[in-house]
């Protein structure tokens, strides 16, 4: 990992490269971004009913040929682990918590669905004894019930489906009493996609623009170094020559010379 153009002291060269003109600095971002989603792969299920390169929606599945060190490359350039692993598991856990925080305003705006959660917590209050814990204990319930759609959301998104940006009643999926199989036998609750919202694509294009311009730079040159160093092409970005002028000098007939500068470089 200490290797890593993101982690070793560079290299450091002369002169400038050129770059891009006339684009403000978020259209810049977003046209970056949306490179690294087209380029870079990251975690994504094929479900079986879709059909070959394509989710349910019609959104376009990310597959490489490349056998690189890490396959999960955009939730590197996002968390800098160095596991798919770590990485899988560090994304996932905001994508929970945001999820969760949108469940949980819709849960507490919907009276039915409040009011089986107060039921379920008067019943185990009265099972406990203690009647004063009964709001304490609704409460708890929802977060629950509210965590339980969340890890829901997270299994649509991984198959490749969509979910509402933010849920309305009649889009909600788990049922109180379904709560306990998705500690259990969580594979039989499965939610419907309706087509509607956003991908697990939608998440990352968020998450990328929340980053910081150097460190995603810097992540995706460790990426593309990765991919080279696995296909044994020995390549380090910070030691490439991206510009070359050469003074060449000819003897035409003895002492009659000739002198003339050749470039090279990225335009």
């Amino acid at each position: 990992m200490s290797g890593q153009a993101s982690k070793r002291t560079l290299k450091k060269g002369y002169g400038t490269f050129p770059t891009r003109k006339g684009l403000d600095q978020t259209a810049e971002k977003l046209l970056y971004n949306e490179y690294l989603l087209k380029t870079f792969g990251y975690a994504f299920r094929q479900d079986s009913e879709q059909s070959e390169g394509m989710d349910e929606s019609g959104e376009k599945e990310w597959q490489s040929d490349r056998s690189d060190a890490l396959a999960y490359e955009l939730e590197y350039i996002l968390q800098g682990k160095g596991s798919d692993k770590e990485n899988l598991e560090s994304v996932l856990f905001r994508l929970f918590l945001l999820r969760m925080s949108g469940n949980y305003g819709c849960l507490a705006k919907d009276m039915g669905r409040v009011a089986e959660a107060e039921a379920l917590a008067v019943t185990i209050s009265a099972l406990l004894l203690m009647p004063e814990a009964v709001e304490a204990l609704k409460q708890m319930i929802l977060v629950a019930w509210a965590g339980g759609e969340s890890v829901m959301d997270l299994r649509c998104l991984l198959d490749g489906r969509k979910v509402p940006l933010v849920k309305s009643a009649d889009k909600w999926v788990v049922s109180l009493s379904q709560l306990p199989l998705l500690l259990t036998d969580g594979g039989s609750v499965r939610g419907n996609d309706s087509g509607e919202g956003v991908g697990y694509s939608d998440y990352i294009r968020m998450f990328l623009f929340l980053k910081s311009v150097p460190e995603i730079t810097m992540r995706t040159l460790d990426c593309v170094e990765e991919a080279l160093h696995s296909k044994h092409i020995l390549f380090q970005a910070d030691q490439c020559v991206t510009k070359l002028e050469i003074q060449n000098k000819i003897t035409v007939y003895k002492n009659l010379n000739y002198q003339y500068p050749v470039y090279f470089g990225y335009e």
